[in-house]
């Protein structure tokens, strides 16, 4: 009788902490798609890698974060944007300075979620130039993808000088370091939908 007084009293006590870790993961900032999401789709703030006149810095930026989420292994990396459970946009940090491009277009664009910068043209031609205010720092942010396409968040977010530089790509490495802590792994390397 005496191992059962106190075996109920050490079990309860168990089943608290895990709850309390259960909840910590929660206050980590962390929103739980992180772990039902399959895959992402990488993007500049100004748009995909075929839009004409990008950076090329975005574009190198494009390519490390993919190598980087190729390596980690814990998602795949969607085709097209709207294959994709998550979005990761990226912008290289870098002093005020002028992009020019060739043609001609007509109307208005509506804006990037959480950029100052209008989104892409689709199949028109534009002229002139666009100024580029000085943003020394890169730039990561993770965006939801709502039923109807449209970007939420965003969810995740940092900055830092040089974060999107390879081999390191440093705010990627912070990205994961985040959501491996808040969501281990299970032991196949790939997330599963609990």
């Amino acid at each position: 009788m005496k191992i059962s007084t106190l075996l109920v009293p050490l079990v309860l006590l168990v089943s608290v902490v895990g709850l309390a870790q259960n909840k910590s993961t929660k206050r980590a900032g962390i929103p739980a798609v992180f772990q039902t999401a399959h895959s992402v789709y990488v993007e500049a703030d100004s748009g995909d890698t075929t839009r004409p006149g990008m950076y090329a810095e975005d574009r190198e930026a494009i390519s490390n974060v993919e190598s980087g989420l190729q390596e980690w292994n814990r998602y795949t990396i969607a085709p097209r944007r709207d294959q994709a459970d998550l979005i990761v946009v990226v912008r290289k940090g870098r002093f005020a300075g002028e992009q020019v491009h060739d043609g001609l277009s007509v109307g208005t664009r509506p804006m990037i979620p959480g950029s100052a910068r209008p989104a892409p043209m689709g199949s028109g031609e534009e002229v002139g130039s666009e100024g580029e205010v000085d943003q020394k720092d890169d730039l990561l942010m993770v965006y939801m993808v709502s039923s109807d396409g449209d970007l939420t968040g965003p969810i995740w977010r940092r900055e830092m000088v040089k974060g999107l530089d390879a081999p390191k790509v440093e705010l990627l490495r912070q990205l994961r370091k985040s959501v491996d802590r808040a969501y281990p792994m299970q032991a196949s390397g790939k997330n599963s939908v609990p």
